[in-house]
C-alpha cells in the first residue's frame, strides 16, 4: 500500500527512470564491442553470458536484510503470502537488470550473430531466474541448518570466529552463489548443446526444474522459518554492535573524497553517500 501511494505521488516521468541505466549499458556495449565480437564460438561466448547471469544473486538483501523486516516483525504476518509477494515483487523490480544484461550485448546482435545472441539472452534469463527463485529457499533453510543438531558438527568446522547459530545465515549467500551458479552453468551447457546441435540440450531443464521446485518449497519453509530468522538477525546485530567502533559504523563507501570538496558541500555529499550505501549497496557493489 505504501508503495502504491508513493507511486501515485511521484511524477509520471520517474516511472521511466529505469531507461537511463539501460541507455548507459547500451553505450557501454559499444565500448566493449571488440571484446564481445572477439569470440567466434558459443563455448567462449557462453562464459560471458554466464557471468552476466550470476550478477542477479541478490535475494539476501530482499528476504533477510530488507528494511521492511523491522516493521513487519512487530505485526502478525502470514509468512507464506509475504514471501511469495517478495518473490514476485523482486522479479518485477529485477526486470530492468535482466533487460540491461541483454542490452549490453547488442553488438553481437548487430554483427549478425542472432543465434549466439538469442541463446545468450536465454542463458542470462536462466541465471536471473536462478538468482531470484533459489535464494529464497536457501536463505530460509539456513535457519533450519543453524538449529539442526545433526549439522552442528559441520557448522562448528566452518564457523570461524562466528557463533555456530549465526554461521549458517552468514554463509547462506555463498551457498546461493554456488547453487545458483551450478544451475546456471548447467543451463548454459544445455543452451550450448542446443545452439551447436550436439547432445546435452536437455540440461536446459535443470534450471527450469529447480525454479519449479524452489517455488513450491519456499512457502513451506517460510511458514516455519521466516519468523525465526529475525531472532538470528538480532543476535548477529548485537554481536557486531559490540565489536564495531562508533566511527566505523558511520563510515561509508567513497567518504574519503570529502577531504577535497568545499567545506559547504561536505554535509550534503556525506548524506547522499550514506543514503546510497545503505539503500543501494547491491547496485554499488555490483558496479565494481
Amino acid at each position: 500500500m505504501q508503495r502504491r501511494h508513493k507511486r501515485a505521488l511521484e511524477p509520471a516521468w520517474t516511472r521511466l527512470a529505469f531507461l537511463l541505466p539501460l541507455a548507459a549499458l547500451a553505450v557501454a556495449g559499444a565500448l566493449v564491442e571488440s571484446v564481445l565480437l572477439a569470440v567466434d564460438t558459443w563455448e567462449t561466448a557462453s562464459g560471458l553470458y554466464l557471468r552476466l547471469a550470476w550478477l542477479s544473486l541478490r535475494t539476501y538483501s530482499i528476504l533477510v536484510r530488507s528494511p521492511e523486516r523491522a516493521v513487519l516483525d512487530a505485526h502478525p504476518v502470514e509468512p507464506r503470502l509475504l514471501v511469495r509477494y517478495l518473490a514476485v515483487r523482486s522479479g518485477w523490480e529485477g526486470l530492468p537488470f535482466l533487460a540491461g544484461c541483454v542490452v549490453l550485448t547488442w553488438p553481437v546482435w548487430a554483427a549478425g550473430h542472432a543465434d549466439i545472441a538469442g541463446a545468450g539472452a536465454l542463458t542470462i534469463a536462466l541465471g536471473w531466474a536462478a538468482g531470484l527463485f533459489l535464494g529464497f529457499p536457501v536463505h530460509l533453510a539456513s535457519v533450519w541448518v543453524a538449529e539442526s543438531p545433526r549439522l552442528a558438527g559441520l557448522l562448528e568446522a566452518i564457523r570461524g570466529d562466528n557463533p555456530r547459530l549465526q554461521a549458517a545465515l552468514i554463509y547462506a549467500p555463498g551457498a546461493v552463489l554456488a547453487l545458483g551458479g551450478t544451475v546456471t552453468w548447467l543451463g548454459a551447457k544445455g543452451v550450448a548443446a542446443w545452439v551447436l546441435g550436439g547432445p546435452g540440450a536437455a540440461l536446459v531443464l535443470v534450471p527450469l526444474g529447480s525454479f519449479v521446485l524452489a517455488w513450491g518449497v519456499t512457502p513451506i519453509l517460510a511458514q516455519k522459518w521466516y519468523l525465526r530468522t529475525s531472532l538470528l538477525l538480532s543476535e548477529i546485530d548485537a554481536r557486531y554492535a559490540g565489536l564495531e567502533d562508533s566511527e566505523e559504523a558511520r563510515w561509508v563507501y567513497l567518504q574519503w573524497m570529502l577531504r577535497w570538496m568545499p567545506a559547504g558541500a561536505r554535509p550534503a555529499v556525506l548524506r547522499e553517500l550514506r543514503h546510497g550505501w545503505r539503500a543501494n549497496r547491491g547496485w554499488i557493489t555490483g558496479a565494481w
